[in-house]
C-alpha cells in the first residue's frame, strides 16, 4: 500500500545506513539518470513524510455515550485499519483527505473525511431498532421487516419506575395505539383495569385473549398477580395476525413474554421503591356554612321567595349556622326531659328542628370525606438473579408489593408476593428445553361493612356536621343514620387470598436443518380462599348514654345478621400445544415458512362456600362457633362445579420474495364444548400481505425513506361471548317444600325460565386492515398508520316472541355490529450535542354502529346500552334551550307545553297552579329554571320510545371514549434521564345518574345526605343570571332541571400527566470502585400528577358513569422514590 511504501522511504532518508547506500551507487558508477531518479524518490519521500500524520479519537454510543470497543476504523479502499480498544479509543496514521469508515455490528456505519484536526471523535447510532427488532408473534417470532400484521410492541421499559402497579395493563395506558385502557376503581387489588383493542366487537362482553409465555391465561384476573418487573415485552395483535387463535381472537390478543437469563457471569438486580399516595380528583364536600346557606336558598326558592320558617330542614339550616362547630345534646335544650328532641322546643331563641328520633343535633364542621380518605404509603421490592452459559441460562426473581389504601379507617390493603424461575437448557444442538415456573400470592383486605347502608363509606354519606364516633370513641348513630366509621372499624374484615401456580415447559427439537418441532405443556392452578366476617356493631348517642341501634344483630339467620362466611375456589387449567415448523430460503430470494399444529385446553372449576349465623364469639371467626348450627337456616351451603374444553388445529404459511413482497396466511379449526356437537367446530382464517416499497430502487433513489412498507389483511375471528357452559342442555331448578299431608319433604322441579337453543354457534368477526410503516430522515422519524373495519354479522342477541310463549326465548345469531376507525403513531429520536431525546405520540379513534339488533330500536332518556342504528352506550335526552329570565317566558312555556290539547307533557314540567301566598304567580317553574326545545315541532314536549319515534329526544353522544391518545417525551444527558407520559381522551359523553341522589350531581336532591360544592356561588339568582347551574331547589323541580339534556351531560375529554420520571445513574468509574456494584441509578417518579378536564361534577373524568360501590375509591396521585442496583 502507499503508506507502507512511504515508510521505508522516510526511514531511508533518515537512517545513516542510507549514506552507505548512496556510496554504493557512486562506487558502482551509476549513470546520472539513475542518480536523478533516486533523488526524485527521496524528495517524494520527504513530501509524503510531511503529509502523513497520526490521528486519534474515541468512538461512543450516540445514545448512552458509553465507549464502544472493537469498532473497525479503516481507510476506505485500503487495508489500513485498526479496532478500538476497551475504552473505545483508536490511533491511526493517515493522509489528509483520506476517507475513514467506522463500522460496528448493530450500528450504522459512519464515514468521515480526514481534515486538519488530529482528534476525530465519533458517535455511532444503533441501526434502526425496528428493522433489527425481533417481534413476538403467534406461536413464534418474526423480524419486524417481515411482519405484515397490525402488531404493536412495548418493551420492559414501560414497566420501570412506575411505583405500585397491581396490574401490568395499567402501564399500557396511553402507550399502545388501538388499545383503550380504563379502570373503575382505585381500591388496592380491585382497580378493575380493563382494556379494549380497537373498540367494541360484540354486545356480549369478552376480554382480549392474553397469552403468557406461550400459554393462555384462563382468566384475565390472573394479571392482578403478575409482577410487572418480570415482563420483558408485550405484543398486541390487532388484526388478522390474531386470527390464528381463532375462537377467542375477535377481541384481539396480547402476548406477554417474561424476562429470561442470558449467558455470562451471574448478575444480581435489586430494585427497591417507596411511594406516597395523595388524593386525586373527587367531589369536594360542603362545609357547614355552604350547606346551610344553600339549603336556606333552596327552601326559599321552593316557596317562591318566601322563607318557610316552619319547615323542618329550613329550621335545621338556621340552627346549624347558629351552632356551628358544636354538638347540642337534647339534655341541653330547655324542656327536653326524655333524652330526645321534643317538638316546639327553643334553644338560644331559635326553634329546635323537631327530629324526634335523635338524641342530639350535630354541627361539627368536618365533612365525612375528610375523615374517610387521606394519604397512604406503598412499598415495593424486586430482586432478580440471572446468568448462565451456552448450554444453560437461568433467571430467578422475587417480588414483594405492599399497597396501602387511601381509606383511613378499617383494614384495607393489598399485598402481592412473586417467585418466578425461568430456565433454558440446551441438551444438544438439536434439543432445548425451556421451563417457566411462577408462584404468586395476592392478598386483599377490606372492611366488610364498607357498603352497608345508604349512608355508607362508599355511598352518598350524611350531611356535614355529624361526628364519626361518640365522645368516648364508640360507633355513633344519629337517628337511623349510622356513622360509617364505626362500621368500617368494628364491623369485621373481608379477606381474599389468591394463590396461583403457573407452570409451563417448551421442548424444541430440530429434526433437521429446516424442520423443527415445538411442544408446550402448561398447567395453571388458582386457589382462592375467602373469609368474610360480619360482626355485630352497637351504635350509641354522642354522649354514650343511649344504645341507639345495632347492625348485624346476633341470634338471627338472615343475611343482615352476624355471621361468618368461607368460600374456596379451585380452578385448574391445562394446555397442550404441539407444532412443526419448516423454514427455508431458496436461491437466496425465496423465503418460505410453513407451520402446522394442534392444541388442547381444558378448565376445571370447583367452588364451595358455607355461612354460619349466630356465632358464640366473633373474636376469632370460625365456622364451628355457630350456636344454632343444628337448626335449619342457621347454616347455608353452596357448591358449583363445571368444566369446558377447547380443541384446535392451526396452520400458518409465509412467503417473502427478495425480502420485499410478503405474504402470510393462517387457518384455525376450533371445537368448543360450549356448543352442541353439530355446531361445535368452526374454521377461521386470515390473509395478509405486505410490500416493502423502501427496498425498491425507485424509492431508494429518492433518499427520503429509510423504511416504507404497505400492509393489508382480511381475516375472520371467533367469539364465545354470551355463551354459557351448558346452554345446549335444558337445565332444571330443584327445590323442596313441605307436603300437604305428613311431615316429609316434597321435591319440586321447574325449568330455569328459558328455552334451550340448539342452533347457536360462534360469533364470527370479519376484520379488514390497511397499514403503512415508514421511516424518514435517516431513521430519526418513524411511524405507522392503520385504517381498520370490523363487522360481527352473526352476533348473539335476544329474540322477542309473543308473550303467549310463556317462557324466555333463546338467543340467536342474527345481530350485526360494525366497528371502524384509524390509529397512528409517530416517533422522533435524535440528539443535540450530548443530549439525546425522543418524542413519541399515538392516537386512536374507534366508532361503532349497531346495525341490527333483532329489529328492536327501543330507547329512552338516559343511558342506552343497545339501540339499533346507534353506537353502543348511547345517551339520549332533551335539547337544552336556555334558562328562563322573566316570568313572561315561564308563562308562555307553560301555556304552550304543559298540557297541549289536554295531554300532559312527558318531560316532567311541574303543574302550573295558583299560589295562595303570592297571588298573581301562576307557575311551578320560575325564572332561573331550564327550558327545553320542541325538536320535532309537533307542539309538544315528549320523550319517545324508539329510534323510529324519538319524540323530542336527541342523540347526545356515547359513553365509549374516542380519540384516545398518548405522548411520551424522553431526554438523556450524561447520567441524567427524564421521561414524561401524557395520556387522555378527546371525546366522551358522561351522564352520572346512578344510585340515590344521582351521585351528588343534583344539589339537595336528598336532604339528609352529604352535598358537594360544584354549585356553590354558581347558581342562578336575579343578580347572577349567567350562572352555570339553575335555581337551587329541594323539591321535584330538581328532577325537571337536571334530567338528561344537552346541558346536563358532561364533556368527558381530558388530558393527564400520567407519569414523570427523573433519574440519575452514577458514573461507572465510581461504581467500579465498589468492586460489587456495576450500575447504580436513583430516581423519583410521579403518576397521575395533573389533569385537565371540563367535568363539572368533581369526579375524575376517567371514572365510570355509575360511580357505585368501590368505584367511589378516589383515584390517587403518587410520588415514588426508588433505586436500580446491579451487582
Amino acid at each position: 500500500m502507499v503508506t507502507e511504501r512511504i515508510k521505508p522511504v522516510i526511514t531511508l532518508s533518515h537512517n545513516p545506513k542510507n549514506l552507505r547506500t548512496m556510496s554504493f551507487f557512486y562506487q558502482k558508477k551509476y549513470s546520472a539518470r539513475c542518480l536523478l531518479v533516486f533523488l526524485l524518490l527521496i524528495g517524494m519521500g520527504y513530501h509524503a513524510a510531511a503529509q502523513s500524520r497520526q490521528i486519534s479519537g474515541t468512538v461512543t454510543d450516540s445514545t448512552s455515550r458509553e465507549p464502544l470497543p472493537g469498532v473497525t476504523v479503516q481507510v476506505i479502499g485500503t487495508a489500513n485499519g485498526i479496532q478500538t480498544d476497551v475504552n473505545g479509543k483508536y490511533k491511526l496514521t493517515v493522509t489528509p483527505g483520506a476517507k475513514l469508515s467506522f463500522a460496528f455490528v448493530g450500528y450504522n456505519t459512519r464515514r468521515v473525511t480526514v481534515g486538519d484536526d488530529p482528534v476525530i471523535n465519533i458517535r455511532l447510532s444503533n441501526k434502526r431498532s425496528d428493522l433489527e427488532e425481533v417481534v413476538v408473534v403467534a406461536y413464534g417470532t418474526q423480524k419486524k421487516p417481515s411482519v405484515v400484521g397490525a402488531i404493536a410492541t412495548v418493551s420492559a421499559k414501560v414497566f420501570e419506575d412506575r411505583g405500585p402497579t397491581n396490574n401490568p395493563i395499567a402501564n399500557l395506558q396511553g402507550e399502545v395505539p388501538g388499545m383503550v385502557v380504563t379502570r373503575t376503581s382505585a381500591q388496592p387489588g380491585r382497580e378493575n383495569w380493563n382494556f379494549q383493542i380497537r373498540g367494541a366487537t360484540s354486545v356480549n362482553g369478552q376480554d382480549p385473549l392474553v397469552i403468557l409465555d406461550g400459554v393462555a391465561l384462563n382468566n384475565n384476573n390472573e394479571l392482578n398477580s403478575i409482577n410487572p418487573n418480570d415482563i420483558d415485552n408485550i405484543s398486541v395483535l390487532k388484526d388478522g395476525s390474531a386470527s390464528i387463535y381463532g375462537a377467542r381472537a375477535a377481541y384481539g390478543v396480547v402476548l406477554i413474554t417474561t424476562k429470561k437469563g442470558k449467558a455470562g457471569k451471574m448478575q444480581i438486580q435489586y430494585d427497591p421503591s417507596v411511594s406516597e399516595k395523595f388524593l386525586g380528583l373527587q367531589p369536594k364536600m360542603t362545609n357547614i356554612d355552604q350547606w346551610a346557606n344553600g339549603l336556606l336558598q333552596a327552601k326559599t326558592n321552593d316557596n317562591y321567595g318566601v322563607a318557610p320558617t316552619t319547615d323542618l330542614w329550613y329550621q335545621m339550616a338556621n340552627f346549624a349556622l347558629a351552632n356551628k362547630g358544636t354538638v347540642v345534646l337534647a339534655s341541653q335544650i330547655p324542656g327536653n326531659t326524655t333524652g330526645g328532641i321534643t317538638a316546639n322546643s327553643f334553644y338560644n331563641g331559635l326553634p329546635v328542628p323537631a327530629f324526634l328520633d335523635v338524641k342530639e343535633l350535630d354541627f361539627i364542621d368536618v365533612s365525612l370525606q375528610q375523615y374517610l380518605w387521606g394519604r397512604a404509603t406503598s412499598t415495593q421490592h424486586n430482586l432478580a438473579v440471572s446468568g448462565g452459559n451456552e448450554k444453560n441460562t437461568y433467571r430467578v426473581s422475587l417480588g414483594y408489593l405492599n399497597d396501602g389504601s387511601q381509606l383511613q379507617i378499617g383494614n384495607n390493603g393489598n399485598q402481592r408476593y412473586n417467585l418466578r424461575l425461568n430456565n433454558s437448557y440446551k441438551f444438544s444442538d438439536r434439543v432445548q428445553l425451556e421451563t417457566n415456573i411462577a408462584l404468586e400470592q395476592n392478598n386483599i383486605q377490606q372492611p366488610t361493612m364498607y357498603t352497608t347502608g345508604s349512608y355508607s363509606a362508599l355511598g352518598n354519606g350524611f350531611q356535614v356536621g355529624l361526628p364519626m364516633y361518640t365522645q368516648s370513641g364508640k360507633p355513633y348513630q344519629w337517628g337511623g343514620v349510622a356513622s360509617p366509621a364505626g362500621l368500617l372499624r368494628d364491623g369485621g374484615d373481608n379477606l381474599e387470598n389468591n394463590s396461583r401456580a403457573l407452570l409451563n415447559s417448551t421442548l424444541t427439537y430440530n429434526f433437521m436443518k429446516h424442520l423443527t418441532f415445538t411442544g408446550t405443556a402448561g398447567y395453571n392452578v388458582w386457589w382462592q380462599d375467602d373469609r368474610v366476617q360480619t360482626k355485630t356493631v352497637r351504635l350509641y348517642s354522642y354522649d354514650d348514654k343511649y344504645l341507639t341501634g345495632t347492625t348485624a344483630p346476633s341470634g338471627g339467620s338472615t343475611g343482615g345478621s352476624e355471621n361468618y362466611f368461607r368460600a374456596n375456589i379451585n380452578d385448574k387449567y391445562y394446555n397442550l400445544i404441539g407444532r412443526v415448523t419448516y423454514a427455508n430460503t431458496f436461491n437466496r430470494v425465496h423465503d418460505v415458512s410453513l407451520m402446522v399444529g394442534s392444541s388442547y385446553e381444558r378448565d376445571e372449576y370447583d367452588m364451595f362456600n358455607t355461612r354460619t349465623y349466630n356465632l358464640g364469639s366473633d373474636d376469632v371467626p370460625s365456622l364451628n362457633l355457630g350456636l344454632s348450627s343444628s337448626q335449619a337456616g342457621f347454616v347455608t351451603n353452596d357448591e358449583q362445579r363445571n368444566h369446558y374444553a377447547l380443541g384446535s388445529y392451526f396452520a400458518r404459511a409465509t412467503y417473502a420474495f427478495k425480502g420485499k413482497y410478503l405474504f402470510e396466511a393462517t387457518g384455525r379449526y376450533d371445537g368448543s364444548s360450549k356448543f352442541i356437537a353439530d355446531k361445535r367446530w368452526k374454521p377461521f382464517y386470515s390473509l395478509m400481505g405486505g410490500w416493502r416499497l423502501g427496498e425498491e430502487s425507485f424509492i431508494k433513489k429518492t433518499n427520503i425513506f429509510s423504511e416504507l412498507k404497505l400492509r393489508a389483511s382480511y381475516a375472520t375471528s371467533g367469539s364465545q361471548g354470551g355463551i354459557g357452559l351448558y346452554d345446549y342442555l335444558q337445565s332444571l331448578n330443584v327445590s323442596s317444600s313441605n307436603t300437604l299431608l305428613g311431615t316429609a319433604l316434597a321435591t319440586a322441579t321447574t325449568t330455569t325460565g328459558n328455552l334451550v337453543s340448539l342452533n347457536r354457534t360462534w360469533e364470527t368477526v370479519i376484520k379488514r386492515n390497511i397499514g403503512v410503516d415508514f421511516g424518514l430522515l435517516n431513521g430519526r422519524l418513524n411511524g405507522t398508520f392503520e385504517v381498520f373495519r370490523n363487522q360481527n354479522k352473526n352476533m348473539l342477541v335476544s329474540v322477542t316472541y309473543p308473550a303467549v310463549l310463556g317462557i324466555g326465548a333463546p338467543q340467536s345469531n342474527n345481530g350485526d355490529l360494525k366497528t371502524w376507525g384509524w390509529e397512528g403513531q409517530l416517533t422522533w429520536r435524535d440528539h443535540v450535542g450530548q443530549v439525546t431525546y425522543s418524542i413519541s405520540g399515538n392516537i386512536t379513534d374507534s366508532q361503532n354502529k349497531l346495525v341490527y339488533f333483532n329489529g328492536v330500536p327501543a330507547l329512552g332518556p338516559g343511558y342506552n346500552a343497545t339501540v339499533e342504528g346507534y353506537p353502543l352506550g348511547s345517551y339520549f335526552g332533551l335539547k337544552y334551550g336556555g334558562r328562563f329570565q322573566t316570568q313572561a317566558q315561564v308563562d308562555t312555556y307553560n301555556n304552550t307545553y304543559y298540557a297541549p290539547g289536554g295531554v300532559i307533557n312527558t318531560i316532567g314540567i311541574p303543574a302550573a297552579t295558583p299560589l295562595t301566598n303570592l297571588p298573581g304567580q301562576n307557575s311551578g317553574l320560575r325564572p332561573g329554571d331550564n327550558y327545553f326545545v320542541d325538536v320535532n315541532g309537533d307542539g309538544k314536549l315528549t320523550t319517545g320510545t324508539s329510534a323510529k319515534d324519538m319524540g323530542d329526544l336527541v342523540y347526545l353522544g356515547s359513553d365509549v371514549p374516542r380519540y384516545t391518545f398518548g405522548l411520551t417525551l424522553g431526554l438523556q444527558w450524561k447520567g441524567f434521564d427524564f421521561t414524561s407520559i401524557f395520556q387522555g381522551v378527546g371525546k366522551r359523553t358522561i351522564f352520572r345518574a346512578n344510585g340515590s341522589a344521582n351521585n351528588w350531581r343534583v344539589p339537595f336532591a336528598a336532604l339528609g345526605q352529604a352535598q358537594t360544592t360544584q354549585w356553590v356561588g354558581n347558581t342562578w339568582t336575579p343578580d347572577n343570571t349567567n350562572a352555570y347551574y339553575p335555581n337551587l331547589h329541594s323539591n321535584g323541580i330538581n328532577g325537571y332541571n337536571y334530567q338528561i339534556s344537552s346541558w346536563s351531560v358532561e364533556n368527558g375529554a381530558y388530558v393527564r400527566l400520567k407519569n414523570l420520571v427523573i433519574g440519575y445513574t452514577l458514573p461507572k468509574s465510581l461504581t467500579d470502585r465498589t468492586k460489587a456494584i456495576s450500575r447504580l441509578r436513583f430516581y423519583i417518579s410521579g403518576s397521575d400528577l395533573w389533569e385537565y378536564s371540563k367535568v363539572h361534577d368533581g369526579w375524575d373524568p376517567e371514572i365510570t358513569r355509575t360511580t357505585a360501590g368501590n368505584e367511589r375509591y378516589p383515584f390517587y396521585r403518587y410520588v415514588t422514590i426508588g433505586a436500580n442496583i446491579t451487582f
